[in-house]
């Protein structure tokens, strides 16, 4: 069985992520390592509506041509990101968690055993959880971040 203990290296890089995603204008409702262990990993999960609104496709290509240009954020690619939709299993079962993002507080969340839509994830460590977007507020958060990922890519 792989270690479920985070390593500090991957907690700093899962913070780093976040700030380039709010930088690139994602603006996620929820990102979190969690460790799924069926598969013995840590995945850092990313939660956003604009999965639903644009498309997982979309989000993955305008977040990639971004990344692309600011290189690896703290060893961490596109590859390393794992997006949800706010009603996927993995995205409601977390949604019980509060965090205040403001001060990037992290909360450490152990689930005795979470059916996942990848296997049951048991341990989590959460940078932030907010409740979802919607309405004129998540077609404004569409808008700037098409706008501010393909400036990041023409920049």
């Amino acid at each position: 069985m792989a270690a479920e203990h985070l390593p500090d290296e991957m907690k700093a890089a899962g913070k780093a992520m976040l700030e380039e995603l709010d930088a690139i204008g994602l603006e996620p409702q929820a990102v979190m390592w969690v460790f799924f262990e069926s598969i013995e990993e840590w995945r850092l999960c990313v939660v956003s509506p604009l999965v639903e609104t644009l498309g997982r496709r979309k989000v993955y290509a305008l977040l990639d041509g971004a990344l692309e240009k600011i290189g690896p954020v703290a060893g961490l690619t596109i590859m390393d990101v794992h997006l949800y939709a706010p009603d996927e299993n993995m995205a409601r079962t977390m949604s019980i968690i509060k965090v205040e993002d403001a001060e990037l507080k992290l909360s450490h969340v152990r689930f005795a055993s979470a059916a996942m839509d990848r296997g049951a994830m048991v341990n989590a460590l959460v940078y932030r959880m907010r409740d979802p977007v919607t309405g004129a507020a998540l077609r404004e958060l569409t808008r700037r971040f098409q706008k501010a990922a393909k400036a990041f890519v023409m920049a």
